[in-house]
C-alpha cells in the first residue's frame, strides 16, 4: 500500500491536482474513438487508462497493514 500512499501524497497537492487535470484534459476526453482506425483507438484508450489509474490510486482509501504502521 506504500504505492497508494505515494500517489495520494503526490496527486492530492495543489500541483498534483493541476497536473492530473492537465492529463485528464489531454488524454481522457471525447476524442478517444477513431472511426476506421482501431490501432489509434487502442492507443488513445491506453493513454486514458493511465489517467484513470492515477485518479483511482490517488483517491483510494485503505487500511495500512500492521507492518506499514510499525515501519512508517
Amino acid at each position: 500500500m506504500r504505492t497508494v500512499t505515494a500517489y495520494k501524497e503526490v496527486f492530492n497537492t495543489d500541483h498534483g491536482k493541476r497536473v492530473l487535470n492537465d492529463l485528464r484534459d489531454s488524454f481522457d476526453n471525447d476524442n478517444i474513438f477513431v472511426k476506421g482506425d482501431s490501432h489509434e483507438t487502442a492507443y488513445r484508450l491506453g493513454r486514458r487508462d493511465v489517467v484513470k489509474r492515477i485518479q483511482s490510486l490517488s483517491q483510494m482509501e485503505f487500511e495500512p497493514s500492521r507492518e506499514e504502521v510499525e515501519n512508517g
